[in-house]
């Protein structure tokens, strides 16, 4: 790389971090730099960048100069972490422990927007002391 880290990763906030370089002469930009040591400092970490902020101090990318990046590092998307949590659901309520009340209550429901099945949604018994 043709940067020189100036500043260690800093953290300012719970997910939050800064990083600062400076080129050392190399025509790389620097802001690509410091992209790629944030990145790298996330992966570290078993998670995945989020750029808030890049900033340059430079636009010649032949000429010296520095540029700082503010970035999150975060675990997962909201739909990754509800695609984990359905996964999980599914296999809980896979349990043989709930096959004398599946036949009567909708246990996991793929579909959210669906209707009841009917064999459920037609059922009036109460429940047995077994299925209580």
């Amino acid at each position: 790389m043709g940067a020189c880290l100036t500043s260690p990763v800093t953290p300012t906030g719970p997910q939050s971090y800064s990083l600062s370089a400076t080129r050392c002469g190399l025509c790389e930009p620097v802001t690509g730099y410091v992209t790629v040591a944030a990145n790298k400092y996330c992966q570290n970490l078993g998670k995945r960048m989020v750029v808030r902020m890049s900033r340059p101090t430079t636009t010649n990318q032949c000429s010296r100069g520095s540029a700082t990046i503010n970035f999150d590092c975060v675990a997962e998307t909201p739909t990754e972490a509800r695609a984990a949590s359905v996964a999980e659901c599914k296999v809980d309520y896979s349990s043989s422990d709930l096959d004398p009340i599946r036949h009567k209550v909708e246990l996991y429901r793929d579909v959210v927007d669906a209707p009841a099945p009917f064999e459920i949604a037609a059922n009036d018994q109460y429940p047995s002391e077994g299925e209580r």
